[in-house]
Order: structure tokens, then C-alpha cells, then sequence
């Protein structure tokens, strides 16, 4: 009898959330059953990783846009005054 097992990830305020409970660097916490392989469990801490990453990457891009859209608005505006 095969199991299927769903993951949902959330990154909310700082913490990784999977399938609903918070997950930190050094436990996995009531992710996975006792029945449930090893293998899913180093799958959620995969998973951990590359979010992280993910996190990151999503942060520097925002930070990049912010950035490159400001002198965009400025500029615009300093050609509106009188």
C-alpha cells in the first residue's frame, strides 16, 4: 500500500513553514509520522535549502526592483516642476 504524501511550503515572517508546523536549521517537527521513509524526510529538509535560497533570491530581486523603479519616479517628477 503506497502513501501520498503532499508538502506544502509557506515562508511566513522569517520562518519556514511545511505542511503547517514551523521548521528551523536543526529539527523537523512533526512534519513527518512515525511510518513515514527517511527519504521524505531529507526531501523537507531539501526543500528547506533550496526555499532559503529561493527566499533570498526573491528578497534581492524585490530590494532590485525597488531600486531601479525610484529614479524612474523621480525623474519623472523633477520634469513636473514648475
Amino acid at each position: 500500500m503506497n502513501k501520498v504524501h503532499s508538502i506544502t511550503v509557506d515562508y511566513d515572517n522569517g520562518k519556514l513553514i511545511v505542511n503547517g508546523k514551523e521548521i528551523n536549521n536543526t529539527a523537523i517537527i512533526g512534519v513527518a509520522d512515525e511510518s513515514t521513509e527517511g527519504w521524505l524526510r531529507q526531501k523537507v529538509i531539501n526543500i528547506h535549502n533550496e526555499a532559503e535560497k529561493m527566499i533570498k533570491v526573491s528578497v534581492y530581486c524585490e530590494e532590485v526592483h525597488l531600486m531601479a523603479e525610484e529614479p524612474l519616479t523621480n525623474s519623472s517628477n523633477a520634469g513636473n516642476k514648475p
